[in-house]
């Protein structure tokens, strides 16, 4: 499984969305992601139970509402696919005027028998 693929299928329907690309002075909210790490997760007993994948969305904008509007979105849809949602970071980037809000979120990828 490409971890990108279900995250670009879960926010289709949002605009902006790009996968490890930071665009310095985009008059449009938009929507950055990286998957932080990728590992194996063990049963209690040993074997394999999946692949876990963690990733961080940076959701950023100019105009504060339309950053939580997103943040939202995100949430709601990241959740529906079957992702763990880990929380998130809120500020103001001052030295370019951003709103910035950083999401996580847990994914686990289950062993195929």
């Amino acid at each position: 499984m490409i971890i990108s693929d279900l995250v670009y299928g879960a926010l289709q329907s949002l605009d902006n969305v790009y996968q490890s690309t930071y665009l310095k002075d985009l008059d449009v909210t938009y929507v950055v992601f990286n998957e932080v790490a990728e590992y194996l997760e063990f049963y209690s007993d040993g074997s394999v139970e999946g692949t876990g994948h963690d990733l961080e969305l940076h959701i950023l904008g100019k105009v504060e509402t339309d950053v939580h509007h997103y943040k939202d979105e995100i949430k709601s849809k990241l959740i529906a696919a079957g992702f763990d949602w880990k929380g998130n970071a809120n500020e103001f980037i001052q030295e370019i005027e951003y709103f910035h809000i950083q999401l996580n979120f847990y994914y686990l990828e289950e062993e195929e028998l």
